[in-house]
């Protein structure tokens, strides 16, 4: 039996998934979990790449037992990166999206660049956890220096090349770094010699669901995979994730539900407006004449900061017990889901959440279901409003529903806020959206699928949606104004 295994690794973890098509359809047979530490080093956040990589090959190792694994792909956020020197050694260890040394990005890139300038060359919205902003700190900061002959390695890239010791990165993810022309077509090197970054360090782009090397020799010894190869699936996590969105088309909104929320839409071109701008929108490839026009809204980062701390007096509490105990409860208090003491680590998170409550004049939530129960419809109010910019933005009030994926969408208590704060049907499913994506990709590869829409079919017939009608919800309606009206949320 040949195998595939899929690497889906983020900023809270990673998933390793071994999985055949020998029989005509997708058939996932065993799941293993990677933990992610980052490592805190003189004050600075790095990912523990090394053991990700020995704990991907552990997985790989146990999953030949099952067969011939013939090949594996990589997805993952696309803020992190890190250099490989001309020896193939590496100039400079992937660090955290929340390391500090990226804190002053805006001041940096301002003084080289205007932000509107920018995003109207890329396409995409500039913010701290871009790549661009990010390499014009190393820059500022002497980490990259003009001339040194090194290689920009974003984390499946770096992964890949420990796997294989190729250098190339996928096209979502290369566009995804926002150093890409408007287009996506190639990588923006005007822009980039007018900004100083060294056009040198880009590696190749290569395309989704291209094949990639075979395991170096020790690699294949060590995981017994002597035949596995390395194929650039859709690289990007939130482009892997609309590769397996069931059913999902050009008349449907698109939400991805995972530590970062993806309210979007899937278009034939990038659009890049003054609407789109206002509320940040950025574009991003999928596959041919597919592109995601999709925002980020802070995600469940929040309400597992939350759970982390509640742990340590409740060691046995998990994310179902809290949606038990929020469902229990009624709440009056909304909470600025932008606000930057929410998007980072805190000593306290919920106290965190209820001194914003005391500070803006609201009802302040005690309990460990009040607290919840207050985030959860607060991503549903904040939701609902990005849906809204996003039909102006597009100029179309005529979605069919919106379409909802990965970890969040098994979340029924949130789904239902969903609908009722934004109006539309809520078709959830497919927890395990990226992993999916990751694999149809391979298997399109391998010649087994033939397009996208046979892509999502088989995704559809894994992973059937459920849908949530929108009911009356008068205190959903009012958080959301009062969002607004206090200028939370752009009005």
């Amino acid at each position: 039996m040949n195998i595939t295994v899929a690497l889906d690794i983020g900023n809270s973890g990673g998933k390793v998934l071994a999985a055949t098509m020998d029989n005509g359809h997708l058939e996932i047979l065993e799941e293993r979990t990677i933990p992610n530490v980052f490592v805190n080093i003189n004050g600075f956040l790095y990912w523990d790449l090394f053991r990700i990589f020995r704990d991907l090959k552990e997985a790989m190792k146990e999953y030949s037992r099952l067969g011939d694994v013939i090949s594996i792909g990589i997805d993952g956020t696309c803020g992190s990166y890190g250099y490989i020197n001309k020896n193939g050694r590496l100039a400079g260890q992937v660090s955290s999206s929340r390391d500090q040394r990226f804190a002053d990005w805006q001041k940096v890139t301002e003084q080289k660049i205007d932000l509107r300038s920018l995003y109207d060359r890329t396409g995409v919205y500039p913010m701290g956890s871009n790549v661009i902003c990010k390499i014009l700190c190393d820059l500022a900061h002497g980490d990259l220096v003009p001339g040194m002959d090194v290689t920009f390695a974003q984390l499946s890239l770096m992964l890949q090349y420990f796997l294989t010791g190729e250098i190339s990165v996928e096209r979502s993810m290369a566009g995804a770094s926002v150093l890409m022309d408007r287009e996506f077509h190639d990588w923006n090197y005007p822009l980039l010699e007018e900004l100083g970054i060294p056009v040198s360090i880009l590696p190749r782009i290569a395309e989704p669901g291209e094949w990639g090397s075979l395991l170096r020799k020790e690699v294949a010894e060590e995981t017994n995979c002597p035949n596995c190869r390395f194929v650039h699936t859709v690289e990007f996590d939130s482009s892997t994730a609309a590769v397996s969105a069931p059913g999902l088309d050009y008349d449907q909104i698109y939400l991805s539900m995972g530590t970062t929320i993806n309210p979007g839409v899937e278009r034939k071109a990038p659009l890049i407006n003054d609407l789109a701008w206002e509320f940040r929108y950025k574009n991003v490839p999928i596959w041919e004449e597919s592109y995601l026009l999709l925002s980020d809204v802070p995600g469940f980062f929040l309400l597992s900061e939350c759970l982390s701390a509640w742990k340590k007096e409740i060691p046995d509490l998990d994310y179902g017990d809290l949606i038990l105990l929020a469902e229990k409860c009624e709440t009056h208090a909304f909470l600025p889901i932008f606000d930057r003491r929410l998007m980072v680590k805190q000593p306290d998170m919920p106290e965190q959440v209820r001194a914003i409550c005391r500070e803006t004049g609201q009802e302040v939530p005690e309990t460990i279901g009040e607290v919840t129960r207050v985030i959860l419809e607060s991503y549903a109010a904040t939701i609902a409003w990005s849906v809204g910019k996003l039909c102006r933005i597009t100029g179309r009030d005529d979605y069919t529903c919106i379409t909802a994926i990965s970890g969040g969408s098994r979340n029924a208590l949130l789904c239902q806020m969903i609908a009722d704060a934004s109006g539309y049907i809520v078709r959830a499913g497919d927890p395990k959206a990226t992993c999916l994506g990751n694999l149809l990709v391979q298997f399109y590869a391998q010649g087994k699928l033939a397009s996208l829409k046979q892509m999502r079919e088989e995704a559809a017939r894994i992973c059937p949606m459920k849908e949530y009608e929108p009911r009356e919800n008068e205190h959903l309606q009012k958080g959301l104004a009062y969002l607004t009206e206090n200028g939370f949320l752009k009005k």
